[in-house]
């Protein structure tokens, strides 16, 4: 199923998510960071939605089945937006370069709340002394 989106039948997948009734899977190619592929579960149709900008490292399925969660890189930052299956976005948050990472976000079972994973950036420094 991994290679149905690529024309080579290479590149691999990097992210799915499952939708609430089951009936698509949405996918992130290594080749093509800027999309995520749609793929029907039913029917098999193929569809993409181009996130222009945007390195889309993780999405998540909205309980109402016509939206996804996305994060990844954008512009000199992170953002985590809603987005439709038309392409429409709607950012939520964003995280300017070095100050923090978020990422995997997870809906609430009836969409009122949505958590993600904010890695931040740390760097100390230690010295060491030889006795």
């Amino acid at each position: 199923m991994w290679n149905t989106f690529s024309p080579s039948g290479r590149g691999g997948c990097h992210g799915w998510s499952l939708s609430a009734n089951g009936k698509n899977i949405s996918l992130l190619l290594n080749s093509d960071p800027g999309h995520i592929q749609i793929l029907d579960t039913e029917g098999g149709r193929k569809s993409a939605i181009e996130l222009k900008g945007w390195q889309v490292q993780s999405t998540s399925w909205a309980p109402d089945n016509q939206h996804l969660y996305v994060s990844g890189g954008f512009g000199s930052g992170f953002r985590v937006a809603s987005v439709d299956l038309n392409g429409n976005v709607r950012s939520l948050l964003d995280v300017p370069m070095g100050q923090g990472w978020p990422a995997d976000p997870q809906p609430s079972p009836d969409g009122h709340y949505l958590g993600y994973e904010l890695r931040l950036f740390e760097a100390n420094v230690v010295m060491v002394e030889n006795h």
